[in-house]
């Protein structure tokens, strides 16, 4: 479907915020995705998968310029319009104990729209995001992490929780790097973690089989079973 842009602003390093106008009728779960069509032509010919941010009076997408998709993107202007699909995917499913959203980079875009939701549902949550410097970091809540230091505390995300223990449940996106390295930590301090996995798509709904990715019980497809999974689940 075509949507209106109504904003693409630039929010950190190489990083910004495209607002859409929403679709009437639009039902969105927190951890869903849309499937982005940057332009009219034929290159790049696929879609893009976006996570969505926040869905209220507009569609927030967050989104890093890495490669000519989202530098075409990055150009989009007010006024203009834009195809998307979706939304695709399962959504957080809440979990009745101490809540924590733990993010890494671009990857804090779908917990900002968790974060929402719970805040609207009156449920307590701890944030914790980490970014590499104080230049990428676009969220104003929270408690940060930097890897040179330049905000927050000096060192990654994961390094925030050594208090977390087994009266937390954990929803966590980022880099999987990031999430073997939190899931090491739920086996040692006995939290629960569900894990929103980042991967390329082509189709967004499970034909392509493009988003594999290995589980205890096969090959399953991160746009069609995911993209959110306990962490128990994945094979790293």
């Amino acid at each position: 479907m075509q949507t209106l842009v109504l904003s693409n602003d630039k929010v950190a390093n190489d990083i910004y915020c495209l607002k859409l106008q929403k679709p009437y009728g639009f039902d969105y779960k927190p951890g869903q995705f849309l499937m982005i069509k940057v332009n009219n032509l034929n290159e790049p010919l696929l879609r893009r998968p976006f996570s969505i941010a926040k869905a209220v009076s507009s569609i927030d997408i967050y989104y890093k310029v890495v490669g000519l998709g989202t530098k075409i993107l990055s150009a989009l202007k007010n006024g203009e319009y834009i195809d998307i699909t979706g939304p695709f995917g399962n959504n957080f499913e809440i979990k009745y104990k101490r809540l924590a959203l733990v993010g890494g980079g671009i990857g804090v875009a779908p917990l900002i729209g968790l974060k929402n939701f719970l805040d609207e549902q009156k449920i307590e949550s701890e944030c914790f995001f980490g970014f590499n410097t104080a230049k990428d970091c676009f969220v104003d809540f929270g408690s940060i992490a930097t890897i040179d230091g330049s905000s927050g505390i000096k060192g990654t995300v994961v390094d925030m929780l050594a208090h977390l223990d087994n009266s937390y449940h954990v929803y966590a996106c980022g880099p999987n790097a990031m999430l073997s390295a939190l899931c090491k930590l739920a086996d040692e301090k006995g939290f629960s973690v569900d894990v929103s996995l980042e991967s390329n798509m082509a189709c967004g709904f499970g034909v392509c089989l493009g988003c594999s990715v290995n589980t205890i019980k096969g090959y399953k497809q991160v746009c069609k079973d995911g993209p959110i999974f306990n962490y128990t689940e994945i094979i790293w």
